[in-house]
């Protein structure tokens, strides 16, 4: 099943669901995820078209390397969606399928 765009945004605006981490993780655990991920979609090693992806992921890990940012952004909403649904969400996303 392919996400609609709504379904898309939705997904994109939980920092936590980008990362793939639970609202109580560590400092270390968030630069763990963000280095992984960033290293799996950099525009460089996989093409233009993650560029999006590589955004989004930046832009989580800037908020929620941030103790101030994190408190305060309504996007650092707690996680509902696994780690595994949004891998799921990115591989049907950038890879056509």
């Amino acid at each position: 099943m392919i996400l609609g765009k709504s379904q898309e945004t939705m997904a994109i605006k939980n920092y936590y669901v980008v990362l793939g981490v639970h609202r109580e993780v560590s400092d270390a655990g968030i630069r763990s995820a963000y280095k992984d991920l960033a290293k799996k979609f950099h525009p460089d090693r996989i093409g233009e078209h993650s560029t999006e992806a590589f955004q989004a992921i930046s832009e989580a890990y800037q908020t929620l390397s941030d103790p101030e940012k994190r408190r305060s952004s309504p996007l650092a909403r707690p996680v509902t969606t696994s780690r595994r649904f949004y891998f799921f969400f990115l591989w049907i996303t950038y890879s056509g399928g």
